[in-house]
């Protein structure tokens, strides 16, 4: 009875204290709600004195003082104070340690990369994110860490955190290659015991061989075959590691190509809005133009697949003549377009570098800051060139550099561009196994580096 007496009341205190903690969480977290409220009505005194109170109700529990002191480093943050934000960063990473609770010390740590990221520190960034990975994937197999890495990835993408996405795809790049390397050398391992105990075999039998000659010719043919089969282990692990890179930048080009048209079909009503409404006032006919132009473009941007340079068919060609083709196209313009291109051959498609190149041309004509346009090109390597389209004057602001390539970025003028030239050039970049980027160290205006590979 005593016995029994006993296990009643230690069952009656752990819920009562569990009841308690649960207490003092709900009080917590309803008071940092109101913190929360007061900041956004710009109470900032009342909020440090609400918070105050807040850290008394969590005084005695370590993952409850992480979250005060959470919201202490939101609001000095927000009110750039560095010093005092730096050492909340500091007791949040105490307190989540003493907590010893496992989605707390997480939670610290994604904060913490946050905080560093914003410094510029990304030797500390890169340390949080590892960090994480290390706890959700200890104890775990190779189908384990590998499971751990795309759950990551998955995460990194939804919740839009670029520098956990990219942390963790270069480390599972890394242990994607290590594993790729072990399988190879253990399997070069096992050729050569097998190698080993064949010649071992031999020299225990060749006493009892009488045939000297044979046993030395099948110990030839053995050691050739081996040497042979490794020659050729090593070739196929250098084929499939071209292989796989090439397989790498094509998804990575797919994934940008999908990116960009889906940011297309989420803008496109915002883009035509403005010319349907001058349409319906009566201003009809640049307009439906306008419309009836960007509907061609679009068709072309949406036909586009991102494959790479096997699509198109490639023939040596003068770029000198391809740059002086463009350029005579534009003769007697207000705005002069040259080519200072030397005369070189390089395999190209012409036919579509030239149109690439007269669609870049057309962009640049349509403000008024252009001056003149030249067109030139530079040999990288024998696989490697770049044709280049310097506009003189014209000045793009740094803001609008990022997405100059992106489909609808911003809401354009139909009757001047449909805005989905550039886009349809970077596209087609990338379909020439290339890319098109501007020369952010030219200071006279813009300049295009469209680079192309055969």
């Amino acid at each position: 009875m005593k016995l029994k007496a006993l296990i009643i009341t230690l069952s009656l205190v752990l819920s009562t204290n569990i009841a308690l903690a649960d207490n003092d969480r709900e009080k917590v977290e309803k008071g940092i709600a109101t913190v929360e409220r007061m900041i956004d009505g710009h109470k900032w005194r009342e909020a440090f004195v609400k918070l105050r109170e807040v850290e008394t109700n969590a005084a005695t529990n370590d993952a409850l003082r992480y979250l005060t002191a959470k919201q202490r480093y939101r609001m000095y943050s927000r009110l750039n104070k560095s010093a005092e934000t730096k050492d909340c960063m500091t007791k949040m990473e105490s307190l989540a340690i003493s907590s010893g609770d496992k989605s707390t010390i997480e939670d610290m740590l994604m904060a913490k990369a946050y905080h560093y990221a914003r410094q510029g520190n990304t030797r500390v960034m890169k340390d949080c994110y590892l960090d994480i990975f290390e706890r959700r994937a200890s104890k775990t197999d190779d189908a384990g860490r590998e499971k751990c890495f795309q759950n990551m990835i998955a995460e990194a993408k939804k919740t839009g955190n670029k520098s956990m996405q990219t942390v963790i795809s270069d480390l599972y790049t890394s242990w994607q290659d290590s594993i790729a390397a072990l399988k190879a050398a253990k399997e070069i391992e096992q050729l050569k015991d097998s190698c080993t105990n064949v010649l071992k075999a031999i020299e225990e039998k060749e006493s009892t061989i009488s045939w000297q000659h044979g046993t030395i010719v099948l110990l030839g043919i053995l050691i050739t075959a081996a040497v042979i089969a490794l020659v050729i282990i090593f070739l196929l692990m250098t084929r499939s590691l071209a292989v796989t890179k090439k397989l790498k930048k094509n998804l990575k080009i797919s994934e940008t190509n999908s990116e960009q048209k889906s940011f297309f079909m989420r803008n496109i009503a915002k883009q035509i809005s403005p010319s349907l409404q001058q349409i319906a006032q009566g201003n009809t006919r640049p307009h439906v133009s306008s419309l009836q132009n960007m509907l061609s473009d679009v068709e072309r941007f949406m036909d586009i697949e991102p494959l790479t340079s096997d699509s198109y068919e490639l023939a040596e060609a003068n770029v000198s003549k391809v740059c002086e083709e463009v350029a005579k196209n534009y003769s007697g313009n207000a705005v002069s377009v040259t080519s200072d291109a030397s005369s070189q051959m390089f395999s190209i498609n012409a036919e579509t570098v030239s149109q690439v190149l007269a669609a870049i041309i057309n962009e640049t004509l349509i403000s008024s800051d252009t001056e003149r346009i030249i067109l030139g090109f530079k040999k990288r390597n024998p696989h490697t060139g770049q044709f280049i389209v310097t506009a003189i004057g014209l000045h793009i602001p740094e803001e609008e550099r990022a997405d100059l390539f992106t489909p609808f970025a911003k809401i354009y003028d139909l009757t001047k561009s449909t805005g989905l030239a550039l886009p349809i050039c970077s596209l087609l970049a990338h379909k020439m196994n290339g890319s098109l980027t501007i020369d952010e160290s030219f200071a006279k205006g813009t300049r295009f580096i469209f680079e192309v590979h055969n």
